[in-house]
């Protein structure tokens, strides 16, 4: 499915298979790694929680099968509002979120920002802000080698 949002189209999927969310169970939206990691890394996790939470996976702005318009758009914080963009787009009240490494410094950024819409937060192998990455991307400038 996909969902619009300024500058870019969001794709996003249940791990039910269906088009349509299941009110009965809590939602959980699984933030990926990267940047640049795709939502198909981690449907693994649909065979570890799929039976307490109906996943949310989806790709971040310019990454699998979602687009984007300009690159100097990918950034934390339009990662932090496409994800509340999309809790909205499913009229979700609260939200749990699973971060995984950048995906982490996505989900503290929404918790700090948007705590009154978050049940549940977790991260894995994750930094200790959001921060992070500017300091992380100065570092890498510093340091690197075009390989």
């Amino acid at each position: 499915m996909k969902m619009s949002v300024p500058g870019a189209t969001i794709h996003y999927e249940f791990s039910t298979g269906s088009n349509t969310l299941n009110n009965t169970m809590p939602t959980l939206f699984i933030l990926p790694g990267g940047p640049g990691f795709s939502c198909e890394n981690y449907k693994k996790y649909t065979e570890l929680l799929g039976d307490r939470y109906q996943i949310v996976y989806h790709d971040p702005r310019g990454c699998g099968q979602s687009t984007l318009d300009d690159i100097t758009t990918c950034t934390i914080e339009t990662s932090i509002r496409d994800l509340e963009a999309l809790r909205q787009h499913l009229k979700l009240p609260k939200i749990n979120v699973l971060g995984k490494s950048y995906g982490s410094m996505v989900a503290t950024g929404y918790a700090t920002q948007y705590s009154q819409y978050i049940d549940r937060l977790v991260l894995v192998t994750g930094a200790p802000s959001h921060h992070f990455f500017s300091e992380a991307c100065s570092i890498l400038e510093e340091r690197g080698t075009p390989r």
